[in-house]
């Protein structure tokens, strides 16, 4: 069966997922947590280019690459984003501990299905090739949407 082109658009190809935070857990009986989904094709898109950009100028990305993907990817309890300027969430998140940054920004490319190796090598290609116009064509090549768990 073939899906005509709408359809296709309809379909939710979004992988969601929870970071706990048991250093925070105190009194509470279940740790506290936030709700991450995988990365939009245009994020992913606009994440390396940035990158590329960041290390061509020698600017850093406000934040930090860490915080940036945790803005992107962070949503409620609907699935509304968290930072609707990614930018400006990526500031508010680079002011939190790098540990709890990496961790929520390690989730979102999980559900991403970006492996650790994966990743490296693309940032690699952004500063080897800054000018690409698309380091994150190649992203992934692993598995299908859904295979991530959670």
């Amino acid at each position: 069966m073939f899906l005509d082109v709408q359809t296709f658009l309809l379909l939710d190809d979004t992988d969601y997922g929870e970071v706990e935070f048991p250093e925070f857990q105190r009194d509470n009986p279940e740790p506290p947590k936030i709700r991450v989904r995988s990365l939009m094709s245009d994020q992913v898109q606009r994440y390396w280019l940035m990158l590329a950009k960041a290390r061509e100028t020698g600017q850093p990305i406000p934040g930090g690459v860490n915080a940036l993907i945790c803005a992107m990817g962070m949503v409620d309890d609907n699935g509304v984003p968290s930072f609707p300027n990614e930018m400006a969430g990526s500031v508010a998140m680079g002011r939190k501990h790098p540990e709890i940054v990496a961790r929520i920004a390690n989730k979102i490319w999980d559900l991403s299905n970006a492996t650790k190796a994966q990743r490296e090598a693309l940032e690699k290609k952004a500063v080897t090739t800054p000018s690409s116009d698309s380091p994150a064509s190649s992203l992934p090549e692993a598995s299908t949407p859904g295979s991530a768990s959670t």
